[in-house]
């Protein structure tokens, strides 16, 4: 009776003729809606990708490896960290705890699980609960490979289509092994190799049962179940995991217990990664190099290739003349800046007691804006007040959680930023360049490589180079016959004039002088004034431009640049001119290889993920040795050798 009732109704209030239109119209967009969506279908078919990038490994994002000349680790490059494994090397724990917790059909479906997907897409949200996709292991790979992670009914038709292809083409074991090399770990790990090595130090083929089982329960939700984010989350669902395992049967259920209490009694021991992130947790010794080949790398092949192409990259150093180098420079470091910080507060002191209220009345009576230093002293204070209360300021807002008072403590009184902090650091550069064979051994760019401190000094610091000058132009005087070791010069004091008609008198670093002296005696003791009268019969007999043209071959610079670094004046001599260590390097390396010059190579050979060699630049070098040339004779770099032993055994150098 109801529905004649609402029949009646319908006719009396809308004719016929009003019930056809409505009728005609709805079809027209059904129709339409119809139409958009098989369309929508249709491109979406034609521009799927063919299920055989699945086994082209060359798809896969894996890192770039840098080796040292002896084949060992130096660090690598990546955006996704992941090593291949395949599936002769997957434990049966992992197998078994993947499959028990996130497909336990897998060895009977053919792509998808028909209920799972009902069950997820229209039970559960009937009944109120969060709607879960269902998705077979088959299906997660075909998403991470092939589909997008936007949410929609055309995504979810594509990843079955590619499920049920990846099923008919490829066996069960060939898609676990695709899978264990796709799925994503959390914290920088893409595979579960490059998860295996981070969480537990060890390859995925030496995985226990626990091991196996807590890294098979973070695929889910990496973050959320992460033993290093969410502990108890972990705890919980490792326990899933392992109670899934024992309904299926792979484990007993009191096998499931015991390896749970098992592994979290020894989680400290079993977890190493102390880092949150993979990329944090390499440890690479020698920064400043790896990011001066890194740079060269992605000019050849870009910086995408670079981060996933998988080269194996074999250098020129070795790591332990790294190390060591490392040592030496972080010792040196702390002596010069220990030095340094006491001869500062030395002279602040002296100028504060002696001179500071005498110049704060001078700047006063004379208005003299300038040296007012007013706010220096109240600076001053200051300082003295923040340094006494600083820790007990910190430590009350924090047992009373007043952050605000902390944070406005710092904001006020700590002027200085981490970047103003670090004017106030010594900082130091080593390069060691092998002189038969061009290697670079060792290069340390700085004190502690981070954001804020990437400035390689070893390769672009241009630096005046003192007395180190001194061997540079007598290996040019002696390759020229002008001098010997034996030439005596008399030091004493004289006076010489410079171009510009004014006298210059140069000095010893001591203030005293030795009288007649040999030329081995005189760079021995680093003598200016004997160096001096040197660099003077050079400029008159040699000539400014003979001297840059030889330099230019000595340093591995153009005359045109050297000439911008080094005037021809006589205080030239002292060092003056600006170098930087990498090519005061390839100068020294030239005298110790007999007075040939040496081609730095830092990078020996290049492979392909596969092995292959794709570049060796050590043989082209070898092939085009039109670089290398006699920069000096022999008998000069011979004779530098013996005088430099003479500085490092009996001179300034000892």
């Amino acid at each position: 009776m109801g529905l004649k009732k609402f029949l009646n109704e319908t006719r009396k209030n809308f004719p016929l003729q009003t019930i056809n239109k409505i009728f005609f119209v709805s079809m027209i967009i059904l129709g339409f809606l119809t139409g958009i969506f098989i369309a929508q279908i249709f491109i979406t078919f034609s521009t799927l990708k063919d299920i055989k990038a699945l086994e082209n490994y060359a798809m896969y994002s894996v890192p770039t490896r840098v080796y040292d000349v002896k084949g060992r680790l130096i660090t690598e490059y990546f955006f996704e960290k992941r090593e291949i494994i395949y599936y002769k090397d997957l434990p049966k724990s992992l197998i078994q705890a993947i499959i028990a917790i996130e497909d336990n059909n897998f060895y009977r479906h053919k792509g998808f699980n028909f209920w799972a997907i009902v069950k997820g897409a229209i039970i559960e949200p009937l009944m109120g609960r969060r709607a879960r996709g269902g998705s077979t292991i088959t299906q997660q790979l075909a998403k991470s490979l092939f589909t997008t992670g936007e949410r929609s009914v055309f995504r979810k038709i594509v990843e079955l289509w590619y499920a049920l292809q990846i099923e008919k083409k490829y066996s069960k074991e060939e898609i676990l092994e695709f899978y264990f090399n796709r799925v994503y770990f959390g914290h920088g790990c893409y595979g579960v190799q490059a998860a295996a090595q981070f969480f537990f130090d060890k390859d995925a083929k030496d995985l226990t049962i626990g091991e196996a089982a807590l890294l098979a329960g973070l695929v889910q939700q990496p973050s959320a179940y992460s033993p290093l984010f969410n502990p108890y989350r972990a705890q919980a669902r490792h326990k899933q995991v392992l109670n899934a395992m024992a309904r299926l049967g792979y484990i007993t259920k009191n096998q499931a217990e015991e390896i749970f209490e098992d592994f979290w009694e020894n989680y400290s021991a079993v977890i190493k990664a102390k880092d949150i992130n993979i990329q944090r947790s390499i440890k690479n010794p020698a920064p400043y190099f790896t990011e001066y080949i890194r740079q060269q790398l992605v000019n050849l092949y870009g910086e995408e290739n670079v981060y996933s192409g998988g080269f194996e990259i074999y250098t020129s150093l070795d790591l332990d003349k790294q190390l060591i180098a490392n040592e030496e420079i972080i010792n040196s470091i702390s002596k010069e800046q220990l030095t340094y910080e006491k001869e500062t507060k030395y002279y602040e002191d002296k100028y504060r007691d002696e001179y500071q209220d005498l110049i704060d009345v001078l700047s006063l009576t004379f208005g003299i804006d300038s040296i007012k230093i007013g706010k220096a002293k109240l600076q001053r204070k200051i300082d003295n007040i923040v340094s006494s209360y600083e820790d007990f300021i910190y430590l009350s807002s924090f047992v009373l959680g007043l952050d605000s008072v902390n944070k406005k403590f710092n904001q006020r009184y700590n002027f200085k930023t981490l970047i103003e902090a670090r004017k106030d650091r010594i900082e130091a550069a080593l390069v060691s360049i092998n002189p038969k064979n061009g290697y670079i051994e060792a290069m340390v760019g700085g004190t502690s490589f981070n954001y804020l401190n990437q400035y390689n000094r070893a390769i672009l610091a241009k630096r005046p180079l003192g007395s180190l000058f001194k061997p540079v132009f007598y290996a040019l005087a002696i390759d020229k016959k002008l001098i010997t070791p034996a030439t005596v010069y008399e030091d004493k004091y004289m006076a010489f004039q410079e171009a510009t008609g004014n006298l210059w008198i140069p000095r010893n670093y001591e203030g005293t002088f030795r009288g007649r002296q040999r030329i081995r005696t005189a760079l021995q003791y680093s003598i200016n004034v004997i160096a001096v009268q040197v660099w003077d019969l050079m400029l008159r007999t040699l000539g400014y431009e003979n001297i840059l043209n030889a330099l230019s071959d000595y340093f591995g610079i153009s005359k045109e640049e050297l000439r911008k670094r080094m005037m021809p004046t006589l205080s030239a001599a002292l060092g003056i001119g600006i170098f930087t260590p990498f090519e005061t390097a390839r100068f020294l390396a030239a005298i110790a290889n007999d007075g040939v010059s040496v081609e730095p190579i830092a990078i020996l050979k290049i492979k392909d993920r596969y092995g292959r060699v794709i570049e060796d630049f050590e043989l082209k070098r070898e092939i085009n040795k039109s670089s290398v040339k006699q920069v000096m004779s022999r008998g000069a770099a011979f004779l530098m050798q013996s005088m430099m032993r003479d500085v490092l055994y009996h001179g300034t150098g000892a």
